[in-house]
């Protein structure tokens, strides 16, 4: 798996490349202040290559589902590490 990133603005956004043997990822990740926090977002285009092509609407799916668990997770992580140290 090869990631490049492909954009960098500081404290804006971060976009990458991903390709891999099954795939191709591009896309990036914004945030936004938001009252004493920070929104994030995140939009990727997936192209699956060769065989993967035929399953595309259920690589579209299932990676969207995996990857709102992966930001949901580690936004618990960040808020339990950030009330630990007020606490």
């Amino acid at each position: 798996m090869l990631v490049e990133l492909t954009g960098f603005d500081r404290p804006h956004r971060l976009g990458s490349r991903t390709v891999s043997s099954m795939t191709e990822t591009a896309g990036g990740l914004a945030f936004a202040a938001e009252g004493d926090g920070t929104v994030m977002s995140w939009d990727w285009q997936v192209r699956p290559k060769d065989w993967m092509r035929m399953l595309g609407p259920l690589v579209r799916a299932l990676g969207g589902r995996m990857e709102r668990g992966i930001w949901i997770g580690l936004k618990h992580q960040l808020e339990d590490a950030g009330s630990a140290r007020s606490a």
